[in-house]
């Protein structure tokens, strides 16, 4: 195997599959990428078993052939060298992969083509296509309440289900602690049996969209018994999808709230940041009371000292005392894109079933 790329180019796709490869692994050949070199494309794979990415791109290919070597070393190697100039990969005895570019030169222990796992089509059989700017926005909005104890299996993706009648597309989070929920029409309806994504997945698939993706880009997304999917350009990402039972979120949003307040969000966070400091370390705990036209925001630590700050408010209603933890409440203005943040009346949803992933 022989090829020539743009080291610019060829760094950019390596940064997308070694993400999926596993940093440690009793499977050497699962921290690596596979390259497969044929027609002038080279073909780039990673997989930890649960989650593969595929990617390809156009180089000048003088010998066909493949090998796997350590995604992150590779990675790293074509990443220091100048991304305007060409490197030339080439394979040579006993699976040595040497990368030269200009006047530098390295060699990389490989592993032969055979050894690395094969990663297996899937054929879904339920699709939904959606804009890349929303969902980027709806992975943003849900994935920092996905839970992170693995004794509780069914909470660590987020859950997605097409509500109302296949109108809206909706995606939720719950630690057991806090939850989000995030909804988005869908002008031509959607149709699929809900499913739970795994947190990993979508970390790479917002890898895949970045910051800012295009308007004009849009996300194949497919589902079959026990996988999802996502084709992103040239590139496909597949996941095993999270088996079990979600809990009835439904049943812990309250239907309305007589109590309202509305608060500028950049005030409310830079007083939640100061008052946070004194907070107990582990609970981040703090005390809201609430009352006609301001609220009083507390935290109290025996071993450090208290902090307090007030913060001007609408609010109309009775004096109300409440705690919560600041770092959660931080994490959710992270999300808020208005200049105001408030708690309101929330109609009921229109999905009043129970989530089971699967029939």
């Amino acid at each position: 195997m022989k090829f020539t790329a743009n080291a610019g180019t060829l760094a950019e796709h390596l940064y997308r599959v070694q993400g999926v490869a596993s940093a440690k692994s009793t499977m050497p050949a699962l921290t690596h990428v596979l390259l497969r070199a044929d027609g002038q494309q080279l073909r780039l794979a990673a997989t930890d078993l649960d989650l593969a990415m595929e990617d390809s791109v156009a180089v000048n290919v003088s010998t066909p052939g493949a090998i796997a070597v350590s995604a992150k070393h590779l990675f790293e190697v074509v990443k220091a060298l100048p991304a305007s100039g060409e490197v030339t990969v080439t394979l040579g005895e006993q699976n040595r992969v040497e990368v030269k570019a200009h006047k530098a030169q390295f060699k990389l222990v490989g592993v032969g083509a055979a050894e690395f796992p094969a990663i297996a089509a899937v054929s879904s059989r339920e699709h939904v296509d959606i804009p890349g700017k929303e969902l980027a926005r709806m992975i943003d909005s849900t994935i920092f309440c996905v839970s992170t104890d693995d004794a509780r299996y069914n909470l660590t993706g987020v859950y997605w289900e097409a509500a109302n009648g296949g109108k809206l597309l909706r995606f939720v989070a719950t630690d057991g602690h806090r939850l989000a929920v995030i909804e988005r029409e869908m002008a031509h309806g959607v149709a699929f049996k809900p499913v739970i994504v795994p947190k990993k997945a979508l970390i790479e698939l917002k890898r895949l969209l970045g910051s800012n993706p295009p308007d004009d880009l849009v996300v194949k997304c497919g589902f079959s018994d026990n996988h999802a999917v996502f084709t992103v350009g040239a590139v496909t990402l597949s996941s095993r999808l999270i088996e079990g039972q979600f809990p009835d979120y439904e049943q812990v949003i309250p239907k309305s709230s007589p109590n309202v307040v509305r608060v500028s969000k950049q005030e409310l966070g830079e007083a939640l940041k100061r008052v946070s400091l004194m907070s107990p370390d582990k609970s981040f705990g703090i005390r809201f009371h609430a009352s006609k036209g301001g609220v009083r925001i507390e935290s109290q630590n025996p071993t450090l000292g208290e902090a307090m700050q007030e913060v001007d408010v609408e609010y109309d209603g009775p004096d109300v005392t409440i705690g919560f933890n600041a770092h959660y409440l931080l994490e959710i203005l992270g999300q808020v894109s208005e200049g105001r943040a408030h708690r309101a009346q929330r109609p009921p949803l229109p999905c009043p079933r129970a989530a089971n992933r699967r029939p």
